[in-house]
């Protein structure tokens, strides 16, 4: 009996050191994972405010160009940060940004492209919520991969428009170089695959496509219309949902 009592005493030691030990490396693990988080959290505001700082030595410098530039690009990086990992926004935040994200590619590319927002007068944008961070790729690939080869005329429009009551309809268009039919023929594929897709221009696109099947389901889409020096249209088709 004493046998029995002191071969259980030691399986219950046994037992409580390897809890011990597994409580002790998770807590270890958590730590870990708390500092990267943290680490995560710190380095892009750290850019953010360092940004600042620039931009308010450039305008006691008297560089008001470059003042404006570093005011927008700190604007964008401000509503990545707060939108990451989040699951919706407005769409008078996301629209904002969008218009800041553009001003800058202005910058650069000058008067080679403008661009124009449309929006319904009776569309509260406040009232109304998107996932975050949806257009800015679909716009990305319209200036770098449509129109950015045009040395004048380029144009990009933005317009929302409600379908019916519960239906967002938003179209991104540009009248850049466009695509062959094959061509679109393989991004379509590619959006409606879950396998990776195999050019960097279509990794955005084919990312937006999943988001929205993945997060709104059917009957909601992103379709695209495109041809030869036709320009490209894409069409997101989204739930309108209430922002509360």
């Amino acid at each position: 009996e004493v046998g029995i009592l002191v071969n259980s005493f030691r399986n219950m030691m046994d037992e409580i050191n390897r809890l011990i030990d597994e409580v002790y490396v998770n807590k270890i693990a958590l730590k870990e994972y708390e500092l990267k988080a943290l680490q995560a959290q710190i380095n892009p505001h750290f850019i953010y405010n360092s940004l600042e700082t620039i931009r308010m030595m450039s305008i006691g410098s008297g560089d008001r160009e470059t003042a404006s530039a570093i005011k927008l690009l700190g604007k964008t990086m401000h509503y990545v940060l707060e939108n990451t990992g989040t699951a919706s926004t407005t769409l008078d935040k996301e629209l904002d940004y969008i218009s800041s994200y553009l001003a800058i590619q202005k910058l650069r590319f000058e008067e080679r492209f403008n661009y124009t927002i449309h929006v319904p007068p009776e569309l509260s944008l406040s009232s109304y919520k998107i996932l975050p961070l949806l257009l800015q790729p679909i716009v990305e690939n319209a200036i770098l991969h449509g129109l950015e080869e045009k040395e004048n005329g380029g144009r990009l429009t933005i317009t929302l428009h409600t379908e019916e009551e519960n239906h967002l309809l938003i179209t991104i268009e540009d009248n850049g170089k466009g695509m062959t039919g094959e061509e679109l023929q393989n991004l379509k594929e590619q959006m409606d695959s879950s396998a990776e897709p195999d050019t960097s221009g279509s990794i955005g696109l084919c990312n937006i496509s999943r988001r929205i099947r993945l997060i709104y389901g059917p009957p909601y889409s992103m379709d695209i219309a495109s041809s030869p020096d036709g320009g490209t249209s894409v069409y997101l088709l989204l739930p309108l949902l209430p922002a509360d």
